[in-house]
């Protein structure tokens, strides 16, 4: 029998917050979804809500993590933001000319357009700091993303678009005359 073997590159980055975050209430959140990206410096983005859909064009996708994951004794801790992700080397993790930023909020899916509804907040953009291994090894690298009290800030309501709006708005009225008709 012939047997193949690929090797991949693996790198890991440890991602998370150095505090609880509060939800929009001020209570640590106990539900909704971390979400990290990278975009590099210069000709990316970060991800964006507008006209009722994220734009993340010019970013690219790392992970996500449903909150909280951060757990004491079995027990989860609200608001805590603690995870480390597998990426590919070579197209995922990235320090020279890259940022990242994290996506909180308050719904709940692996798809950041998914999220179409309650509230979100966009990090400040940080560098990842490498774990002590130069770029050009890639073997067991790590690197960290760690966002502070200072870089999250501002939840934001997420708002359908216009005509998700209208066509609600319509779909009330029709029941109103249906119910006036009677």
């Amino acid at each position: 029998s012939l047997m193949s073997h690929v090797s991949l590159f693996a790198a890991s980055i440890t991602w998370g917050t150095d505090i609880a975050i509060n939800d929009p209430a001020g209570s640590p959140i106990s539900t909704g979804t971390a979400f990290l990206y990278m975009y590099q410096e210069g000709s990316g983005s970060v991800p964006t809500f507008t006209n009722g859909a994220w734009n993340t064009a010019g970013a690219q996708f790392i992970a996500s993590l449903a909150l909280p994951s951060l757990q004491y004794d079995g027990t989860p801790v609200p608001g805590m933001v603690a995870a480390t992700s597998s990426v590919a080397y070579e197209t995922d993790y990235k320090t020279e000319g890259y940022k990242y930023v994290m996506i909180i909020t308050t719904g709940n899916a692996t798809d950041l357009g998914d999220i179409t509804a309650g509230y979100y907040l966009v990090s400040d953009s940080i560098d990842l700091t490498h774990g002590g291994y130069p770029v050009g090894q890639p073997e067991n690298s790590s690197g960290y993303v760690l966002f502070t009290q200072d870089q999250l800030s501002g939840w934001q309501k997420i708002v359908p678009e216009p005509t998700a709006l209208t066509l609600l708005a319509l779909g009330v009225a029709g029941v109103a005359l249906r119910r006036r008709i009677r």
